[in-house]
């Protein structure tokens, strides 16, 4: 097949290089970039597979404990959404190990979701898994990858296991201590295959979210506002406020280096819109290690709600971990005189508090960590 190019495509503002990074597209801001899109742009139809690996690597049998695997498609076919991000990686690693506490049995919709990594995930957990982007081909990939990390691998485990679970509702609650660590695996696996769904919707057309069936409990979100697009900004955050259940939240991974992350904030978080926040740095542990040919970022997660008093929301922040900062209020302590003698009351306060409270009592070294 002979396939006509038009030069110009090779001299558009997305493929020129120079001493600043590129800026169409917002991925960040200086420096260079290890990412050809040039070569990217001319593989059409081209797709790649890759692996994300959790647990320990086996040398002998060259493969982790437990795999994820994700297509990626030309950008060209896929836009942005046709990759996997360091973004959206962390905030895997997060699902992945508080998915049970956090995620299990709930209704989770993610928001452009591109290869779909974080939503299939949580899909291991939550009770329905909604992944959603707005152009065909990548839904298309989105249906394709929830069949990798469901359908696929159960067909690739024992027969006589896979014939006792599929196409079931397993019991797990009494069953789950005395599972072996293939059957604990065969379940999640069933549960991506059973509750993750593919859907189209675009931010710009409201009528696509008449089509959804319901409200849901967690919203999930990778770099959602990396073009810095004000009007884009205004409609995620209506389809945000039309689909997010009572008591629920909206969690999104953002990079400091995005021009719409201040824009976002500011616009949800106003008075009338009625939401609260809090903004956690990412722990150094869910860093490193993507392949992705980023550059390195810092990354904060945020977390918002229209109820801070609910217990999810307090969940989540217990384990996105210290609170870096928050329209939340927070209780006022009152220290008794005899606190620099007994600091053993520090253990029940918000790990916030303790920090607040640092400079206020003379500290004992044995006691400081």
């Amino acid at each position: 097949l002979l396939l006509q190019v038009d030069p110009s495509l090779l001299t558009t503002p997305h493929t020129t290089f120079n001493n600043q990074m590129l800026t169409r597209n917002n991925r960040s801001k200086m420096g260079r970039t290890n990412i050809n899109w040039q070569e990217i742009a001319m593989g059409i139809g081209k797709n790649r597979r890759k692996t994300i690996g959790f647990g320990k690597y086996s040398k002998k049998e060259r493969q982790y404990e437990d795999e994820f695997y994700i297509r990626e498609l030309s950008i060209i076919d896929g836009g942005i959404g046709c990759a996997l991000w360091d973004a959206a990686i962390i905030l895997t690693r997060f699902i992945y190990e508080h998915g049970h506490q956090l995620f299990q049995n709930q209704n989770i919709l993610e928001l452009g979701a591109g290869v779909g990594l974080p939503g299939i995930c949580a899909g291991r957990f939550g009770e329905q898994v909604l992944l959603t982007d707005y152009m065909e081909p990548v839904v298309d990939n989105l249906t394709y990858n929830t069949w990798l990390n469901g359908e696929a691998q159960l067909d690739d485990l024992d027969d006589e296991q896979h014939a006792q679970h599929d196409d079931n509702e397993v019991e797990q609650k009494h069953t789950q201590s005395i599972l072996s660590p293939k059957q604990k695996k065969m379940i999640l696996l069933q549960n991506v295959k059973s509750r993750c769904k593919s859907f189209l919707l675009d931010w710009y057309q409201p009528e696509h979210l008449t089509n959804l069936e319901h409200n849901f409990d967690i919203l999930l979100g990778s770099e959602l506002t990396y073009t810095g697009s004000l009007e884009t900004i205004k409609h995620l955050i209506r389809v945000i406020d039309t689909t997010i259940a009572e008591g629920g939240v909206f969690l999104e991974i953002l990079s400091d280096d995005r021009d719409g992350v201040h824009a976002f904030l500011d616009l949800i978080v106003a008075p009338e819109m009625g939401y609260s926040y809090s903004i956690h740095k990412v722990p150094d542990k869910y860093m490193g290690n993507f392949c992705t040919n980023q550059l390195p970022e810092t990354y904060k997660f945020y977390l918002l709600t229209k109820d801070p008093n609910s217990e999810r929301f307090k969940e989540f922040q217990q384990c996105l971990g210290p609170v870096f900062t928050t329209n939340v209020e927070v209780p006022e302590v009152v220290l008794d005189i005899d606190a620099k003698k007994d600091l053993s009351f520090l253990s029940s306060l918000p790990e916030s508090e303790v920090y607040k409270k640092r400079e206020e009592i003379e500290w004992d070294s044995s006691v400081d960590k």
